[in-house]
């Protein structure tokens, strides 16, 4: 956006397209007097984190490189027979139930 300053009352008249032709201070025409000021865009340098080694390899400021990852799993049998949710929380039929109940009367 653009702007220019009303040589009356000094207030900054910002505009987009076509500059105004009085002041939105104090109403004094601005004609073609007027000096418009172009915005200059500067670009500031993003600070990068210092890199800190931490000894559990939990370090949130960097990404590792999987890309040769290799990953071995071995199945003992146990695994043959499909987990249902219901095996891992119990009664979830009821909590199932229960929260719907609160959802109606809420």
């Amino acid at each position: 956006m653009s702007f220019t300053y009303c040589k009356s009352c000094g207030h900054k008249n910002v505009y987009s397209l076509t500059p105004p032709n009085f002041c939105g201070g104090c109403g004094v025409s601005l004609g073609s007097a007027s000096k418009v000021m172009p915005i200059k865009k500067v670009q500031r340098q993003k600070n990068q984190p210092t890199p800190v080694d931490f000894e559990d390899g939990e370090d949130i400021n960097s990404v590792p490189d999987i890309s040769n990852f290799k990953c071995s799993i071995s199945n003992d049998g146990s695994y043959k027979n499909k987990m249902k949710l219901g095996d891992i929380v119990p009664n979830i039929d009821q909590v199932a139930k229960d929260q719907l109940g609160q959802n109606e009367e809420g």
